[in-house]
């Protein structure tokens, strides 16, 4: 129903305010596998300098469900590259006792454990997390690590 609200919606992501961004994203993920043909543009938001906003559009990935495989090579970089700019939330104050790489990782993990790769593609970069700091992420990983696959992806762990 909403097929119709995609273009104009593709169009939101590239305003100059992060809240505008934030919300087409957020109603992009909720027209679902529709919203496939926007996926260029949320992958281009993974490397904005707002966390809140890579987060938003990895939120969109995970609901769209298919098309990520264009996000892949920069959701693979979101997994493994610290961004210091995350360091500050929307009004200029520091961030939380939480890194905010923490929710961007936990939720590209998400993103990619709800699309259409499979989990065999992308091994290496889940095994790399159980390594990450944060519980969360390593808990995560280790879901996608043991989803039903091949043998030889489940003698990596």
């Amino acid at each position: 129903m909403g097929e119709v609200a995609v273009e104009p919606l593709r169009e939101l992501l590239k305003h100059d305010d992060a809240w505008i961004k934030i919300n087409a994203a957020f109603a992009l993920g909720e027209i679902g596998p529709p919203a496939a043909c926007a996926m260029p543009e949320l992958t281009q938001l993974l490397s904005y300098e707002l966390s809140h906003v890579a987060r938003a559009s990895l939120d969109a990935m995970t609901c769209i469900g298919t098309n990520i495989r264009v996000a892949l090579p920069d959701i693979r970089k979101l997994l493994t590259v610290e961004n210091p700019a995350w360091h500050k939330r929307a009004d200029g104050k520091p961030s939380g006792r939480r890194s905010p790489e923490t929710g961007v990782r936990f939720n590209a993990l998400y993103a990619l454990l709800h699309s259409d790769i499979p989990m065999d593609d992308v091994d290496d970069v889940l095994v790399s997390c159980l390594d990450d700091v944060e519980g969360y992420v390593q808990a995560l990983a280790l879901e996608a690590l043991t989803q039903e696959r091949s043998g030889e992806a489940l003698s990596l762990i």
